[in-house]
């Protein structure tokens, strides 16, 4: 692999991301793989399939197969295209909100074989809370999208906390939150092309959305 970098700081983000709550191994491994903006006035915001619930958990995974194929269809209508640069990521990034402040924003393009994709990120904190938000651009990479998908069907919800999957304006996504060590996690997909992720801790559940309306989603190409 390949990787083109530049950062204009030498700072290192020490922040883990919360480990996932779900305990179904095939699951978990899915969710491993890893100018307006998304919550902008009112989304439309859905979740997966409880998983807990046997009835609701088996009436998903019964629908599965025919959502898969239709996803695959959707998918083979994408073009693979060449990664934005990731100067043009790092302008999604928002600037440090009052009272919080941020490390430079870092980018890179990383390549495999015939694949490329390129990635924007930057860290935030304010006393003990730190936010760390990720943009990449999957470039139409048809292996990236299914396990993602599938992953966006099913939630958990327990006393430790939740494990959600969700869809907000008609993005896929997962999002997490550990109530012990107040950890979280969100990931949606933009466009079926951008991969946004805010990682969270000391933080309170709605920050995490709260960090989604900051990207500037604008800075995007329209469209798929």
């Amino acid at each position: 692999m390949t990787s083109n970098s530049k950062t204009s700081n030498s700072k290192t983000s020490h922040f883990k991301p919360a480990s996932s709550l779900l305990t179904l191994g095939a699951l978990a491994s899915l969710i491993l793989l890893s100018g307006c903006s998304l919550l902008s006035g009112k989304a439309d915001v859905k979740e997966g399939a409880d998983i807990d619930n046997p009835i609701a958990a088996i009436q998903k995974i019964a629908t599965l197969a025919g959502e898969a194929e239709n996803w695959q269809k959707e998918l083979e209508n994408l073009e693979p295209v060449d990664p934005l640069p990731f100067q043009d990521l790092i302008a999604t990034l928002p600037e440090p909100p009052a009272d919080w402040e941020a490390d430079d924003a870092t980018g890179s393009i990383n390549s495999m074989g015939e694949f490329s994709l390129s990635e924007a990120g930057r860290s935030y904190r304010s006393g003990d809370k730190r936010i760390e938000l990720k943009v990449m651009d999957w470039a139409h990479n048809q292996a990236m999208y299914l396990p993602f998908m599938m992953a966006a069907q099913f939630s958990q919800d327990s006393t430790e906390g939740y494990n959600k999957g969700i869809e907000i304006d008609g993005a896929p996504g997962r999002e997490e939150f550990t109530y012990a060590t107040n950890k979280g996690n969100l990931q949606l997909l933009h466009s079926k092309r951008f991969h946004i992720s805010i990682d969270g801790d000391g933080i309170e559940p709605e920050e995490l959305r709260d960090w989604l309306a900051k990207v500037e989603l604008q800075e995007l190409p329209a469209g798929e």
